[in-house]
């Protein structure tokens, strides 16, 4: 199984919420330290203490820019998403 370097997930699917999901992506062991981000429409000032609760690394608020999203998945991944400085 390929093991993702990050997953973005909404918060409002059909079936199951994503903070159900995000509970149990890391209930599973080659998932456990795999950075989620949340991805909600939502004004619950809870949803980021809830998101965190359910494993989320982090919360953004839609709409977000282009800029936002990288930025943040950037520095979610650090150097991870730069080669190497050799």
């Amino acid at each position: 199984m390929e093991r993702p370097d990050l997953i973005l997930l909404d918060v409002i699917m059909p079936k199951m919420s994503g903070l159900e999901v995000c509970r149990r992506l890391r209930a599973e062991p080659g998932l456990k330290d795999t950075p989620i981000v949340l991805l909600t429409a939502l004004h619950d000032p809870h949803l980021g203490f809830e998101g965190k609760e359910a494993g989320a690394t982090t919360t953004m608020r839609k709409p977000f820019g282009v800029e936002h999203i990288i930025s943040t998945i950037e520095r979610i991944l650090g150097s991870r998403t730069h080669p190497p400085i050799l």
